[in-house]
């Protein structure tokens, strides 16, 4: 007993302070355990009681590297109890102790629960508490080396919870600690007042998944974008999106609810605390119909890839209106693009109905669209254009430019110019210039490949003016200029009246000068230069040119070319483009000093005479005449066959027609030279007396002057226009009856109309 007694005090030290040493005469705790070989840890072990298994047992081994405290036998697991007590001891009723952590034999740890779950190598429970990770800085962040994957951390900077994924930090919140998963964004409402407004708005209707409004926001943090109405009128807008980059976006909210009421209604829309209203009209309810055809009513607007919908972009629906009242119809979203339109129907039975497109196509191709009128449905295949292609025009200088241009002339299909670009994306193309001299050039196509290419562009529009002028034409961002240059504009109007004065005498055989003129009566549409002329009739032309300045009533002079190759009525046609208007114009026998056609005397009248082939009834009448008497006055002779005139008298001959008569040529010859003596002519034609026209021939040496409707001195004279009768009398105006003052007068030559 004694030798066992002191080989227990070899392993055990005591020191008066109260510690006790195992294997060391040195304790430095109140219980120091020390290894009887250098290099190898003691081991400390707990058994409940030496009749047990030596497996339900605790012990603490103390490597010099590896300590460990171990258990077996613990099949429910090995368990932390903690209490914060002030009476008991060692587990009595007195302690209370909570299970902090538990670590099962398959390797599960828990913390706050007795029994974790077995397919979970850490269940954390509490209903009180949270996880709380580690938490640092980006800067402490990024200074973590080596990194390992799955590596989690709490960032301070960007409130956000972030794992390694081998290549980057990946966050739960703003994306920005890396990667693409969605946080939460944020940013500012830039419009919501002009986007689309999808749908059909009606009183008692309930929403659906058509009704969307568009809004465009500014994104100033990349993440998800959740943006809500206030609920009005039964209704509210919502939405959310995910957004990977900052800036402009639009964002589609979609409505719920049923509209309690018809009329204007104000929406709030908000983001954050930043807001925006805008006003919806909600159609009332009442209207009812069928649509009875959607595929071959009127598709309105240009459809193509990339290219938002406008007001021109619209589609008619033939429907059956059953009742009347307010509708609304729209179609389903396809490829980014929405109908609808909205109205009243006044009456019942077939009618048509418009609606707008609105959105962006997303992709070139045909697209089926079910168009809706209450529970009535239509179906209709709709095709879009390929995407704009692209290029650069390389040449519009040199290329070809056809057609004419020329001021006041409209372009046509054979206006054209060749334009030189090079292709860098093939889809369909449109090039224009800019409007110049009320000119533009436009053209579209698609390119089907890249590179050089030949385009052609046609021009629409009047030049208003003469010269040259600039274009510049474009193709997308690329442009190139060219000068074009227009002629003179050509007049254009109509022939109004072309029974205006005609001066100068016209005889067959006498050649045309400057004095045969014609003046024409004209209504000019359009300035510019101009010439009219006549077709060729018999051997004479009428012609004339010049520039209109100003449109309305115009006169112009055409003057005769030509010698008339016989005598008679001819009639000239003139021409202004497409105007035309006739006149008979007569032209007399030649004239001559004598009256060598037919001398008509005293003793010739009444009677009936073919003049130029016409029978034409003559009678004449005389007041105080004498017969004349047989003299000679250069060859030409009168004799007792012609009638006299007193010279100190007034006496009249009046010869009168059955018919219209013209170039009336008559010889007077007085049997004085140089005496004062005049004829008056005075002309009717039916009942209107006119204003005669006369003009002189030469008779021997004296040639007889005309001043108005006066003619002095022997010899013939004509009168060119066309009467019925011809009153000739003399003044009186001499002192003696004959001697030296008496005039024999001859009807010679006439033209019957």
């Amino acid at each position: 007993m004694k030798k066992t007694i002191f080989a227990s005090l070899l392993f055990l030290g005591v020191i008066a302070s109260g510690q006790v040493g195992i294997k060391t005469t040195n304790p430095k705790a109140t219980l120091d355990v020390t290894a009887h070989d250098a290099g190898l840890g003691p081991t400390f072990g707990i058994k409940t009681s030496d009749t047990r298994g030596s497996w339900d047992n605790i012990w603490f081994k103390l490597d010099s590297y590896a300590p460990s405290i171990n258990a077996s036998g613990a099949e429910t697991g090995l368990q932390f109890n903690v209490g914060k007590n002030t009476a008991g001891t060692y587990g009595d009723n007195n302690q209370i102790l909570t299970t902090v952590a538990t670590m099962t034999p398959s390797g599960t740890v828990g913390i706050g629960t007795e029994a974790p779950a077995t397919n979970a190598l850490l269940e954390l429970s509490s209903t009180t508490k949270g996880f709380l990770p580690t938490r640092m800085t980006t800067a402490q962040r990024d200074a973590i080396n080596p990194k390992h994957e799955g590596l989690v951390v709490y960032n301070l900077d960007t409130h956000c919870l972030q794992f390694w994924n081998a290549t980057e930090w990946i966050g739960n919140c703003t994306n920005n600690g890396g990667g693409t998963n969605p946080g939460t964004g944020g940013g500012t409402i830039a419009n919501c007042t002009t986007g689309a407004l999808s749908g059909t708005y009606q009183a008692g209707t309930a929403m659906n998944s058509s009704n969307t409004v568009v809004l465009t926001i500014n994104v100033t943090q990349v993440g998800t974008v959740s943006i809500n109405s206030n609920t009005v009128n039964g209704v509210t807008f919502s939405g959310s999106q995910n957004f990977t980059t900052t800036g402009t976006h639009q964002i589609t909210l979609t409505a719920s609810g049923t509209p309690a009421a018809a009329g204007n209604h104000a929406f709030t829309f908000s983001l954050g605390s930043n807001t925006c209203s805008r006003t919806i009209t909600f159609a009332s309810s009442g209207g009812a119909g069928t649509i009875t055809n959607c595929t071959t009513g009127a598709l309105n607007g240009t459809y193509t890839q990339g290219t938002a919908m406008n007001s021109s972009n619209t589609i008619q629906l033939t429907v059956n209106a059953t009742q009347t009242g307010a509708w609304s119809a729209s179609s389903t979203t396809v490829n980014g693009v929405t109908f609808s339109g909205s109205g009243t129907f006044a009456s019942t039975g077939s009618q048509t109905i418009t609606l707008t497109a609105n959105g962006t196509p997303s992709a070139a191709g045909s697209f089926g669209f079910t168009f809706s009128l209450g529970s009535s449905t239509c179906s209709r295949n709709i095709t879009f254009n390929a995407a704009t292609g692209a290029g650069t025009i390389t040449n519009c200088t040199t290329s070809a430019l056809n057609g004419t241009y020329q001021a006041g002339t409209a372009m046509n299909s054979s206006n054209t110019i060749q334009l030189t670009v090079n292709a860098t994306q093939t889809g369909n193309w449109t090039a224009s210039s800019a409007t110049v001299n009320g000119v533009t050039f436009s053209g579209s196509g698609t390119f089907t490949s890249t590179g050089s290419q030949t385009i052609t562009l046609t021009a629409n529009g009047t030049p208003s003016a003469a010269g040259n002028f600039n274009f510049t034409f474009s193709l997308g961002s690329s442009t190139c200029s060219r000068s074009i240059t227009f002629t003179q504009a050509v007049s254009a109007g109509t022939i109004t009246n072309c029974s205006g004065t005609l001066n100068g005498n016209y005889y067959r055989g006498v050649a045309m000068n400057g004095g045969n003129t014609i003046q024409l009566n004209l209504n000019v549409t359009q300035v510019g230069s101009w010439s009219i002329s006549s077709n060729t009739v018999n051997g004479v032309t009428f012609s004339g040119s010049g520039t209109f300045t100003s449109t309305g009533a115009q006169t112009v002079t055409l003057t005769a070319s030509g010698t008339p190759t016989n005598s008679g009525n001819f009639t000239h046609v003139f021409n202004y483009g497409s105007s035309t208007c006739s006149r008979t114009i007569v032209y007399g026998a030649q004239p001559v000093a004598q009256c060598a056609v037919q001398r008509l005397g005293r003793s010739n009248f009444p009677n009936t005479y073919l003049i130029n082939g016409v029978p034409v009834d003559v009678t004449v009448t005389t007041s105080n005449t004498i017969n004349g008497q047989a003299f000679d006055r250069c060859g030409g002779q009168t004799d007792a066959n012609s009638w006299g005139l007193r010279g100190n008298s007034v006496g009249t001959i009046t010869y009168t027609f059955s018919r219209p008569v013209s170039n009336v040529s008559f010889r007077a010859l007085f049997r004085s030279i140089g005496n004062t003596e005049r004829l008056n002519i005075t002309t009717r034609n039916g009942g209107t007396t006119v204003n005669p026209v006369l003009t002189s021939g030469q008779s021997c040496y004296q040639i007889p002057t005309v001043t108005g409707n006066q003619v002095t001195q022997s010899g013939l004279f004509y009168l060119k226009g066309t009467y019925t009768s011809i009153t000739i009398s003399n003044t009186g105006n001499n002192s003696a009856a004959d001697s030296g003052m008496y005039l024999n007068i001859f009807l010679c030559e006439a033209t019957a109309n």
